[in-house]
């Protein structure tokens, strides 16, 4: 399975690390948390007593959208792969696997790792796989969403990131070239069947995939499953960009009305979001808080956001997205033991 190790691999004392990580990850989470704050405490304090919360509403209602879109888009997947559960297993499976990236070393990468263990619990033998690329795919299309995105407004941005300097300019201009890359490899795997014809192409990915101990060939094998429905992948991909992605930008809109904020460009939370959020598929900490809100809060002073309330914006986002992380531990209490997915002819759109 592409996710899934085998535990003979398994070192002793690798969960003594692993748990050792993630404790690391959390405090350096907390570190960029207080050095955000310090740096401008008495404006981010005014702007959070200045926050009025009838816009909790909106942004709790939008978040919670973005949380169902992500299950149904997983579904389509799971269909096209003829494993059928219901729209609402499938949101309690991403309600718990949100819940185990916050509980579980991995982070993101760890929730999609127990989103692939639920699957496979309620899957018979023989049919296990399926859901591990149905997941694998479900990352894919959101990444390639939030890519496309970054790389379009980019081309309207430049007053935004010539004001960027010193370190965090660096940073951001290197997520910038991870999103380009990103969408590369992308566009990429779809046709690396025509691409891999070219013998020094071919040449390098054997040497790719024989130091990455065979990920690239399962990889490739994910994607030969979704290569008769690629119709199915763009529309999955658009789903992302309008009712994700987007989103995420009225959320921090939102907040930004709640804190005060007005007169700040439609680009710059376009930005502040799409890279904030790249910043945050990085597994440096628990679901990229720190890492993300210090981008966002970066971006949104180069676009003309004031210190209090550029540390603010991030910091409220990122409290919604653990209380609603937190909130999918319900689904894991009482969501209970539901009954095995149906599986039936692959569904395919071309």
């Amino acid at each position: 399975m592409i996710f899934k190790k085998d535990k003979n691999d398994e070192k002793p004392g690798s969960k003594v690390v692993q748990g050792f990580l993630f404790s690391l990850k959390i405090l350096f989470a907390a570190g960029v948390i207080w050095w955000l704050i310090s740096r401008n405490y008495r404006d981010f304090t005014k702007a959070l007593e200045n926050f009025n919360f009838f816009w909790i509403i909106p942004v709790a209602a939008l978040y919670f959208l973005h949380m169902f879109i992500g299950a149904w888009r997983w579904n389509i997947l799971l269909r096209v792969q003829g494993i059928r559960i219901s729209l609402y297993e499938a949101f309690s499976l991403t309600m718990q696997a949100f819940f185990y990236s916050l509980v579980i070393p991995g982070g993101a990468i760890g929730g999609d790792l127990a989103k692939v263990a639920l699957i496979a619990a309620r899957s018979p033998e023989g049919k296990k796989f399926e859901g591990s690329f149905t997941v694998l795919m479900d990352r894919f299309v959101g990444m390639m969403g939030l890519f496309s995105i970054a790389i379009v407004v980019l081309c309207f941005s430049a007053s935004i990131y010539m004001k960027l300097q010193g370190i965090m300019g660096l940073v951001v201009v290197s997520l910038v070239i991870l999103c380009f890359t990103g969408l590369s490899a992308g566009i990429f795997m779809f046709f690396h069947s025509t691409l891999e014809k070219i013998k020094l192409i071919a040449f390098m990915i054997s040497i790719a995939d024989k130091f990455s101990k065979g990920l690239y060939s399962r990889l490739a094998d994910a994607f030969e499953r979704y290569k008769d429905c690629l119709g199915t992948v763009v529309f999955c991909i658009g789903i992302s960009i309008i009712f994700i992605h987007f989103n995420i930008v009225l959320i921090l809109y939102f907040i930004a009305r709640g804190v005060g904020v007005s007169g700040v460009s439609a680009l710059t939370y376009l930005n502040a979001s799409t890279i904030g959020n790249t910043a945050g598929l990085l597994p440096i900490t628990v679901s990229g808080v720190g890492v993300r809100d210090v981008v966002i809060e970066t971006l949104l002073k180069a676009g003309g956001c004031l210190p209090g309330p550029a540390i603010a914006i991030p910091i409220i986002f990122s409290a919604v997205v653990i209380l609603f992380n937190i909130s999918g531990g319900f689904f894991f209490i009482f969501g209970g033991r539901r009954k095995s997915p149906q599986f039936g002819n692959n569904e395919k759109t071309s």
